[in-house]
């Protein structure tokens, strides 16, 4: 039997009533989104130095640097941060890792020593200046060797002095990783989410004493992002509660 007019009446009615109230939680997640993006802007005079900064797109937590000449041979650079984002859970597993390879057949060169220098970001931008990342103050700047050439920074996130748990060589004054390839770093590095620039020079390969002098070593720059993760309780106009996860 077909509906009547009242009972298609009804049925539509009650439809949009449900349309609507599956909406309401999407809505006040894009409401809270759309806040959450666009609060820094506006807040408290910041909305001048907000427009005036660069924007970046890296969104990697690893790569491979074009290669760079090492006598007859091409040496590129895998670097490698950890975790992609930040928790609490798993800032204690908080990695670094580099790795000089043969571009031609990826064989990992041996005695490798890395200069290495890590910042925060890629520059400071105020209203007027913008600070370059290379004439800001280092998280880390020093050298380390590793027999295998596979160096990875096993890092213990923490606030006040860096500690580096490792023995120097007496050459260069690097710090030298285990055997297999690992040096524990303590200090304020990986506290916190964002972008973390890293300037390499390879001084020395294939024997602990066949060193490069410093106008002659292989450079590389890489920039490599981490994320933070947030979490809020919030609430909707008909008193349902939600749990609200942001990254960024």
């Amino acid at each position: 039997m077909l509906p009547t007019e009242k009972s298609r009446s009804f049925f539509y009615s009650r439809r949009r009533i449900n349309i609507k109230e599956f909406l309401a939680p999407l809505s006040l997640l894009f409401t809270l989104l759309l806040l959450f993006i666009i609060s820094p802007v506006f807040s408290s005079n910041s909305y001048q130095s907000y427009f005036n900064q660069k924007a970046y797109g890296d969104g990697l937590t690893q790569e491979n640097l074009p290669p760079a000449s090492v006598g007859d041979r091409q040496a590129s650079l895998f670097v490698k941060i950890n975790p992609a984002i930040l928790t609490t859970e798993n800032k204690g597993n908080a990695f670094i890792q580099f790795r000089l390879f043969d571009a031609k057949d990826n064989r990992t060169f041996e005695h490798v020593t890395y200069e290495i220098t890590l910042r925060k970001g890629t520059g400071v931008t105020t209203r007027t200046t913008t600070t370059p990342a290379s004439d800001q103050k280092p998280l880390l700047r020093d050298f380390f060797h590793a027999h295998n050439g596979l160096l990875t920074l096993k890092i213990r996130p923490s606030n006040g002095t860096l500690i580096i748990n490792a023995d120097q060589e007496p050459f260069q004054n690097a710090w030298v990783a285990d055997p297999g390839g690992s040096i524990s770093v303590k200090g304020p590095i990986l506290l916190e989410g964002g972008l973390y620039n890293f300037e390499v020079s390879i001084f020395g390969i294939d024997n602990d004493r066949n060193l490069f002098i410093p106008e002659n070593a292989p450079k590389f720059n890489s920039s490599l992002s981490v994320g933070d993760i947030y979490h809020y309780n919030v609430t909707d106009k008909n008193n349902k509660k939600y749990n609200l996860s942001l990254i960024s």
